[in-house]
């Protein structure tokens, strides 16, 4: 079923020309419409490889800073281009994001290639958390539909830093649901981040704080939202 089977989702697709190809002007297209649809989280399994030099010289990163001041958690992809530092390209990169990383939870490693490694060129530590990436049943079309399985039957196995972010806001979107609804708070990206200081692991530019786990999700509540 997924991650948060019952969650209302807005599907806005700003690429796909060709196997996921588009212009920086549909992305900013579609996180204005994501504001305006008032989205509680927003999904980008998407990125550039370039990483501007500062965090003032791209507009996609300004964006996702207007997402977080609208209350929106970003949940965006590390991107594909490991295991080299400093591989995190926009809007992955954005210090406001919360940026996800790909990990086999069969295994417990980080794959070398796809899942791309901090810092950032002005010092950030990126990813923020890892997920599962690694051989992920997903819906697909098109040319992708027969990867993995040799089946056009709507799914494929597929690997990387895009299918490891879904799980994360899939995950944040039930904890949202949780600390409104038992807590009276509205869980914000700098609330993630906290959990991952307080309950992850020391953070690192391989895999963040670690994996967020629906644990931590609650014992944070019960210890620092009562």
């Amino acid at each position: 079923e997924g991650m948060a089977p019952e969650t209302t989702l807005v599907g806005i697709k700003c690429l796909g020309f060709v196997l996921g190809i588009g212009f920086e002007s549909d992305i900013l297209e579609a996180m204005q419409l994501a504001i305006e649809r008032r989205a509680d989280i927003v999904n980008m399994s998407l990125g550039s490889d370039e990483m501007p030099s500062t965090p003032d010289d791209d507009p996609e990163m300004k964006a996702v800073d207007v997402l977080v001041q609208n209350d929106i958690i970003p949940c965006i992809a590390v991107g594909n281009a490991g295991p080299g530092v400093s591989t995190v390209g926009t809007p992955g990169c954005t210090d406001s994001a919360v940026t996800v990383g790909a990990y086999n939870p069969i295994i417990g490693t980080i794959p070398d290639v796809y899942s791309s490694r901090g810092p950032t060129l002005w010092g950030g530590i990126k990813p923020d958390f890892v997920m599962p990436g690694s051989s992920i049943y997903a819906a697909a079309l098109g040319v992708l539909d027969p990867v993995g399985d040799g089946l056009q039957n709507g799914y494929a196995v597929l690997s990387g830093s895009s299918m490891a972010t879904p799980h994360m806001a899939g995950l944040l979107a039930c904890a949202r649901q949780l600390y409104k609804e038992k807590y009276g708070k509205t869980l914000t990206a700098a609330m993630v981040k906290d959990i991952g200081e307080r309950l992850g692991t020391a953070k690192n530019n391989d895999t963040g704080y670690g994996v967020l786990t629906w644990d931590m999700v609650k014992n944070y509540a019960a210890s620092y939202l009562v």
